[in-house]
């Protein structure tokens, strides 16, 4: 057991976090995710938030510099040498976070931020996923272009970003122990104030414009995108922010084709004069990736929709877990997906088969065998070693079946079947 599961308050797996009946509410009043929207007591436990933030703070200590996307403010002005800094010193006993930081960095106020923390935790990234993000997911829609975690902590005044907008949607879960005061402004409002959309740090004479929401420790705020905010705490305080990524088509677009690009090799379509009829061209790049121009979009579509489902095998985080070690062994027993993360599959041209695990893909050469296999290895009570070497021994070898069984476990596709607590896996 590691140092920071040692201190742990409770932090089973089924002790919840959220308060009940929020999310018809959250959707009726948001206007389906179009306006901002606040819930007193929504987050039950924060203390448990707050142990799993401060386990990933730790396990960053562990990896090299630079692994964790830090970034420290002081003095009003960002400070790219103390981010190599954060936890890189041991946290001592009973050292809470605001002492731990403010002896890394060697000042008394200070705001940091943590972007992709869930990747640095378990048992974090599946309480949000388990009880926020899948629940909107099946409700509303997925967030087409993923979702994030960070952290906002310290204790520094005002936002260092000033009033400002995001092109994303965001929401702050407020964990204490200080209360924090949050200001909001639609962006006609904000236009008619300041007479543009640059951010200001000209903050006191907005605030009698402003929409203001104190939060208090388990209180939720949801910013939906371009509505302009700013938050503000004078003692020190913790937020858990949940980013959710517009479905922007430039975006989607892109993720497509860089799916269905990894499905054909290079082609050399020779040298092109300029000013020539652009339909060989067109032609040439359609074929290039088995399609003729009709089809083309068709495709690029199926590959969008192949990356939704890479998106859902990791509860819709953007960013996937860090890998277990490689030379962990595989543990005893029936394994199984974790209940927010389940494994997803596509078939690909050439009777190949495309795996989706926890926001990665692997490419295997087909089985008829390998879909119901992993819609057992989806139950609760999964598959033990032996039961998948069998069912995949017609055409693969043992060693290839536990190739990659080993695999799933290493990218956390995969623990023990009758796991409660994330932290075991």
């Amino acid at each position: 057991m590691s140092r920071n599961e040692e201190r742990s308050p409770v932090t089973t797996q089924a002790t919840r976090i959220t308060a009940d009946g929020w999310l018809p509410d959250f959707l009726l009043q948001s206007g389906g995710l179009a306006q901002p929207w606040f819930r007193a007591g929504f987050c039950t436990a924060p203390a448990l938030l707050v142990h799993d933030m401060t386990a990933a703070f730790e396990a960053t200590g562990e990896a090299p510099a630079g692994s964790a996307a830090f970034r420290v403010f002081v003095e009003r002005g960002q400070r790219h040498d103390l981010a190599r800094r954060v936890a890189r010193v041991p946290r001592r006993d009973g050292e809470d976070l605001a002492g731990w930081l403010e002896r890394c960095l060697g000042f008394s106020e200070f705001c940091v931020t943590f972007n992709s923390i869930a990747s640095w935790n378990e048992r974090l990234a599946r309480r949000i996923c388990g009880e926020f993000l899948l629940p909107i997911a099946e409700a509303h829609g997925a967030p087409a272009c993923g979702a994030d975690l960070y952290a906002f902590i310290g204790n520094y005044g005002d936002t260092p970003f000033g009033v400002h907008s995001d092109p994303d949607h965001s929401i702050l879960w407020h964990l204490g122990p200080e209360d924090k005061e949050v200001y909001l402004w639609p962006e006609e409002r904000y236009v008619e104030l300041t007479g543009g959309t640059e951010p200001s740090f000209d903050v006191a004479p907005l605030l009698p414009h402003g929409e203001r929401h104190r939060l208090r420790a388990g209180d939720l705020i949801y910013i939906p995108a371009g509505c302009f905010h700013v938050a503000q705490t004078s003692g020190f305080s913790m937020s858990l922010g949940v980013t959710l990524f517009p479905a922007f088509n430039k975006e989607l677009l892109r993720r497509g084709l860089e799916l269905l690009l990894r499905e054909h090799p290079e082609v050399d379509l020779g040298n092109l004069r300029r000013g020539e009829d652009p339909a060989p061209l067109m032609r040439a790049l359609a074929s290039s990736v088995g399609a003729d121009g009709a089809a083309l979009s068709w495709d690029l579509g199926a590959a969008a929709e192949r990356h939704l489902q890479q998106l859902a095998s990791n509860g819709y985080l953007a960013p996937p877990p860090r890998s277990r070690d490689g030379v962990s062994p595989l543990p005893d027993g029936a394994l199984r997906a974790p209940g927010a993360f389940r494994l997803g599959h596509a078939r690909l041209p050439g009777g190949r088969i495309e795996i989706f695990v926890r926001g990665q893909s692997l490419r295997l050469a087909g089985h008829p065998a390998l879909p119901a296999l992993l819609d057992a290895l989806n139950s609760e009570r999964g598959l033990s070693a032996a039961e998948v070497v069998d069912r995949l021994s017609d055409r693969w070898s043992a060693e290839a079946a536990m190739h990659l069984l080993r695999l799933l476990f290493e990218l956390r596709g995969l623990e023990p079947a009758g796991a409660v607590d994330a932290a075991a896996a």
